[in-house]
């Protein structure tokens, strides 16, 4: 009787161990699915509560937009002037340094050698003949001055010591004005405010008259040799204007002055871009870029570019807010400028489009809340 109490009794907390963890199995299950539900409904209760200031919308405006292509260039000089050797000679001196500044009128070479310096020297020497000639031809012309008045000497006698004194003054011009001819060609000076540059010859270079010893470039009158890849005709360019970047988002205004008629290799056109005071911010062979304004198309429907999105065939799309839904519409856009793009075709003016959210739309499972239609 005993032993068989033992067996019921340790039956019974068998059983009721089975039973505790039983409940606890099924409270737990209980648990998660019903924390599982309330999870849901509370996330379907979030998405629902959205408010539909989650998105923005904005209808088209009306504006202008230019049509524009880029263009690079580099800086060069209206005037660049080759300084020749004005006589023959040797270069004895270089006054200036190469690939500086230089004024105009300053002196850039000494020519000399013993050839030239040879002929100033004689030059010289008969200046000075020529000089001592004259003052005896004018005493001459004096004394058959006063041999007249004495009644010693006749008029025709006065008139041959002038004509002899004529021949020395003309011998003197001759000669003065080859000596200054030569003095003016030993020296070769800046022909305007530049920068000298392109030295091809040395100190103790022998050179001819006409031979080029280097250049001096215009600084202050420069233009920009440009290529670029139109949209428009090359003919149609000149005349267009255009606008050159500088550093730190400076801009500067121009114009296209002249297009070459030929291409290059690869099929750019090359255009002459001038204007006003260039030279105060760019220097010579500086490397620059911009846009030139090809064309402006007025008063075209336009929307901030955050409204158009690309669907799965990269075709741009916006959502036009209806009474019911957001219909998502394909467009055509054409250019775009300072955060508007135009729109083509696609877009009434008096629709609203989603301006923040559209992507949204576009990649989430917002359709099922926003009744979006494909």
């Amino acid at each position: 009787m005993f032993k068989g109490d033992f067996f019921v009794k340790r039956l019974c907390v068998i059983i009721g161990i089975c039973v505790i963890i039983g409940i606890l199995f099924v409270g737990a299950f209980v648990w998660l699915f019903v924390e599982s539900i309330a999870v849901g409904g509370r996330r379907n209760a979030l998405e629902k509560a959205k408010p539909d200031g989650f998105f923005c919308l904005a209808k088209p405006v009306f504006r202008d937009f230019k049509q524009t292509s880029r263009w690079f260039g580099r800086v060069k000089s209206k005037s660049t002037v080759t300084l020749k050797a004005l006589a023959d000679g040797v270069v004895e001196k270089i006054e200036a340094k190469d690939d500086s500044p230089v004024r105009k009128g300053v002196l850039i070479f000494v020519l000399g050698g013993k050839s030239l310096l040879g002929r100033i020297s004689a030059l010289k020497d008969k200046s000075k003949n020529l000089d001592a000639r004259l003052a005896l031809a004018e005493k001459m012309v004096k004394m058959k001055q006063l041999a007249v008045s004495l009644k010693f000497a006749k008029n025709e006698d006065v008139t041959l010591v002038e004509d002899a004194q004529d021949q020395v003054i003309s011998a003197k011009a001759v000669c003065d004005a080859e000596l200054q001819r030569l003095m003016e060609n030993r020296e070769i000076r800046a022909p305007f405010d530049g920068v000298f540059t392109a030295r091809v010859v040395s100190v103790g270079s022998t050179v001819v008259a006409e031979e080029v010893l280097a250049s001096v470039i215009d600084v202050k009158r420069v233009f920009i040799l440009a290529t670029l890849f139109p949209n428009i005709n090359a003919n149609a360019l000149k005349g267009k204007k255009c606008v050159i970047r500088l550093s730190g988002g400076k801009t500067l205004k121009a114009e296209i002055t002249g297009v070459s008629p030929r291409k290059t290799p690869n099929g750019a056109t090359i255009a002459r871009i001038e204007g006003a005071n260039l030279a105060d911010k760019l220097g010579i062979g500086e490397m620059v870029d911009g846009i030139i304004v090809e064309s402006t198309a007025k008063a075209v429907v336009a929307i901030p570019e955050s409204a158009v999105v690309p669907d799965t065939q990269n075709h741009p799309c916006v959502f036009v807010k209806t009474a019911t839904e957001f219909e998502k519409r394909r467009i055509e856009t054409g250019a775009s400028e300072e955060g508007l793009i135009e729109v083509v075709s696609g877009l009434k003016p008096n629709e609203s489009v989603v301006t923040r959210g559209a992507y949204e739309l576009m990649h989430r499972n917002f359709n099922k809340i926003y009744k979006v239609a494909d």
